[in-house]
């Protein structure tokens, strides 16, 4: 399968955050948990029961991708 063939879907949970929002990306690095001084960009959805909303830049989507104000995540077809 090719680059060419991959798909970006709408990802359900993650949000994107308004360009006015002053949240601070939530990722943490190393044992003193130095965090991200970067401003949020989206929000992804942890939980079931108990549902949080954790806050990230764009450098830390974890392989998403924004497309006009929408989260994506790769999907490849399926055979």
């Amino acid at each position: 399968m090719t680059i060419q063939e991959r798909i970006w879907v709408p990802d359900e949970e993650w949000m994107a955050l308004s360009s006015e929002t002053t949240v601070r990306c939530r990722m943490t690095e190393g044992k003193t948990h130095i965090r991200c001084p970067n401003t949020a960009v989206a929000q992804f959805r942890r939980g079931y029961r108990l549902i949080s909303w954790w806050a990230y830049c764009a450098d830390h989507l974890y392989g998403r991708r924004f497309n006009n104000g929408v989260v994506e995540s790769l999907r490849w077809p399926l055979p």
